[in-house]
């Protein structure tokens, strides 16, 4: 994973967003305020068009600036809580250029510990981090695609309901194939 990796992965997830703005507004509404959608795009949206424009090559560096511009753009709980995850991954890979499977768990762990610090959640209490625990436990344990193969054997070639992408194949794209990946509504649930 080098800089292009960071600016390719913030644009999908900006695009994504976007794509899918009035479906998370609608979501939103039905136990917040609605604004999830508009956060996050407006979020997302920004990080992507400020690091499309940078020549920085320092992956902690991207990882800051991205976390201060999400932060700014994305005035939400949400946003807040993202930019300690993308801070704490900044802190992890600062001086890299390149960074391997396990430098990406260890920054992603870093990342959600912050989350967990600051906001003073844990895995299980229904929060983000039940979405971002688990990968990140599989991540830490394994660089195959073990897991991968068997939630296709298990699933077959799943496309999310919402987005129309198919994860796995999105996620190894970017990683390279080295690495595992759950996908799964029930952490505990073994595939």
């Amino acid at each position: 994973m080098n800089a292009a990796d960071i600016k390719g992965a913030f644009s999908s997830i900006s695009e994504l967003m976007d794509i899918n703005k009035g479906y998370l507004i609608e979501l939103d509404q039905q136990n917040g305020d609605g604004d999830l959608g508009v956060s996050m795009s407006n979020g997302f949206k920004a990080v992507a068009t400020a690091l499309a424009d940078s020549d920085e090559t320092d992956l902690g560096r991207i990882l800051m600036n991205a976390n201060k511009i999400f932060n700014e753009a994305s005035p939400s709980s949400l946003g807040t809580i993202l930019s300690f995850g993308m801070m704490g991954m900044a802190k992890a890979m600062r001086g890299m250029t390149e960074a391997d499977i396990g430098n990406l768990a260890d920054a992603m762990q870093a990342g959600l510990e912050l989350i967990m610090d600051k906001a003073g959640s844990k895995p299980g209490e229904k929060t983000v981090l039940d979405a971002l625990y688990p990968g990140i436990e599989v991540l830490k344990e394994s660089s195959d695609m073990a897991a991968a193969e068997a939630f296709k054997q298990a699933f077959g070639e799943t496309v999310h309901p919402f987005t129309g992408v198919n994860y796995i194949d999105y996620y190894k794209n970017i990683v390279g194939g080295n690495c595992e990946i759950i996908l799964s509504n029930n952490p505990a649930k073994k595939i």
